[in-house]
């Protein structure tokens, strides 16, 4: 695979310190002379970002390299204090799809029907927007709307497959509470031993004083189609129904975007004959007798799913209620992973509000348990599960991409930690730019891309934010653009594996030692990223080279060189 000659003293890299990087797109990767350090053993990782479009286009590296030595141990976290006194331990509220770290006997979610029904509004509904239509001014109100009261019987259809507007599911539920911003149903065919009327009561307060706020100054307000001025949170069996039985994955709740849209054809949206026509969510409820499907769903567990189940999906509503109603985007849903991003993002947030912290603390193990439980409950029930979903991603970060829309664990993890990652480092009002995102006439990476000013930026940042999810909290010295500034996930995965039995669990993140003199093959999905690591000894030069078959690699193929040692 030899492309060019070997390496001359004209055509070496600059030397590198400890913690510094150096950027190398395109044709420029091809060979790599490296610099040796005359004092010492140095150690770097090659991170070979493929900046592609489609996560489909997947690019295969030949590698060759010659003059290399193994490297060391992978560095481990970088000290940090120890809590004063002794703390809550850091626990998940549920598994992972591939990590049951804590309590097993858990359910994890199960995204499948999301992405069902991301895709449903994209290829039904979306053809019931009549575009060209006036960009401004209010939604029509579907139909004048009193409040109803304590104990009314009202009726909805429950339906959330294909086909979006025809054969509904009508369940009936009570009114169980009526506040400022939440009506509260639950279904009257719910199983038995459930939530009280004072839980429910306890969640319509919660989504009037955390959930509502969060996402209105984040996302926006939503819509107003009913009237009512509120969002109907609607429990009910027909959700615990959707998964198959005796699963251990569970659906905390949904919105589909069919009820927002009118019975009645309007200037810009074709009739849908069985919307609800109003702001809904579909929530979960308790079944500890398991008699749907043989799932026992006990009352202490969706009461801890519930807020950040709420939080996740009053972002989804007011991201197609914007679009649809208020700023009337020429795009009525946005990208699947971008969508979803977002949700979670939403989770994070709920998190800061409810432990009273804020991002751009890079929150750590000890930091969280020197705040006390409080901090440690509101880790476990919203905002774990997306340092799970992470942590799926950097298993296996070349085969996986920030924005693909097959709605995959590791796809999640990746996209909420990539808009971390973007509100940290371009500062100012985080909550402008996700407002911006929601009321955006574009979508997916046009629409990011935009906000950040266009796709070289966001290009560069998505191979930055693969130097930080390898350096951040390992490697001394980092720049700004290679730091995680909110979170220290080094320390949060470590602990988790310790509390699984593990003395001295290594970072999860997949990563490829190059050959002291040889050849490797790697392939990298298109968002994906490759980390190569590799060593050179006092004095002693070394060679990279990076080929795609027998051609240079592409200029959509980004690099970063950085010294860890």
């Amino acid at each position: 695979m030899a492309l060019l000659d070997e390496c001359t003293p004209e055509l070496s890299l600059p030397s590198l310190g400890v913690g510094e990087g150096m950027s190398i797109t395109g044709s420029a990767l091809q060979l790599l002379c490296l610099s040796p350090d005359e004092s010492a053993v140095s150690e770097y990782v090659l991170v070979l970002h493929a900046a592609t479009g489609a996560p489909a286009d997947t690019v295969r590296l030949d590698l060759r390299s010659q003059g290399l030595r193994p490297p060391g141990q992978e560095p481990g976290p970088l000290a940090s204090a120890a809590p004063a006194t002794p703390t809550p331990s850091l626990l998940p509220a549920h598994g992972s799809a591939s990590h049951d770290h804590g309590p097993a006997a858990l359910p994890h979610p199960d995204h499948e029907h999301h992405l069902e029904l991301r895709r449903t509004e994209a290829r039904e509904l979306a053809a019931r927007v009549r575009l060209g239509t006036p960009a401004a001014g209010p939604a029509p109100m579907a139909r004048a709307s009193s409040l109803p009261e304590v104990d009314e019987l009202l009726r909805f259809n429950a339906r959330s497959r294909s086909p979006a507007c025809q054969d509904p599911i009508y369940r009936t539920g009570r009114v169980e509470a009526v506040s400022s911003q939440a009506i509260v149903v639950a279904d009257t065919l719910n199983p038995a031993d459930g939530f009280t009327r004072s839980d429910y009561q306890g969640f319509a307060a919660a989504f009037d004083t955390l959930v509502a706020p969060l996402t209105d100054d984040a996302f926006g307000v939503p819509s107003d189609i009913d009237g009512n001025g509120r969002v109907i949170l609607f429990f009910t069996q027909e959700v615990n129904r959707l998964t198959e039985a005796d699963s251990d994955t569970f659906i905390g709740g949904f919105f589909f975007a069919r009820d927002l849209f009118p019975t009645e054809d309007t200037e810009r949206l074709q009739a849908c004959p069985h919307s609800n026509e109003a702001e809904i969510l579909y929530l979960q409820v308790p079944d500890p007798s398991g008699t749907i499907g043989g799932n026992v769903r006990s009352v202490d567990f969706v009461r801890r799913v519930i807020l950040a189940t709420l939080a996740h999906e009053q972002q989804h509503l007011v991201n197609a209620a914007r679009r649809l109603h208020v700023v009337r985007s020429p795009e009525p849903f946005e990208a699947v992973w971008l969508n979803e991003g977002l949700s979670h993002m939403a989770e994070e947030l709920l998190f800061y509000r409810a432990s009273g912290l804020s991002p751009g603390q890079d929150l750590d193990v000890p930091r969280l348990q020197q705040v006390g439980s409080r901090a440690i409950d509101a880790i476990n029930r919203h905002q774990l599960a997306n340092a799970q979903r992470l942590r799926t991603y950097i298993e296996g970060p070349h085969s996986s991409s920030p924005y693909s829309d097959q709605d995959l664990l590791a796809t999640r993890g990746a996209a909420w930690h990539f808009l971390r990652y973007v509100a940290d480092r371009r500062g100012g009002d985080q909550e402008a730019l996700f407002r911006q995102l929601v009321d955006a006439p574009r979508t997916g990476l046009d629409n990011l891309g935009a906000a950040l000013g266009g796709s070289s930026t966001l290009h560069t940042w998505l191979s930055d934010w693969s130097v930080a999810v390898y350096a951040d909290s390992r490697v001394p010295g980092l720049p700004d653009r290679y730091r995680d500034r909110s979170w220290n996930h080094v320390s949060i995965f470590r602990t988790l594996d310790q509390q699984n039995g593990e003395s001295d669990p290594p970072f999860p993140l997949a990563v490829t030692t190059l050959p002291d003199a040889g050849e490797r093959t790697r392939s990298v999905a298109g968002g994906g990223s490759a980390y190569l690591r590799f060593a050179l000894d006092p004095g002693a030069h070394g060679e990279i080279q990076v080929a795609v078959g027998v051609a240079p690699p592409p200029s959509s193929l980004r690099g970063v060189l950085l010294r860890i040692r």
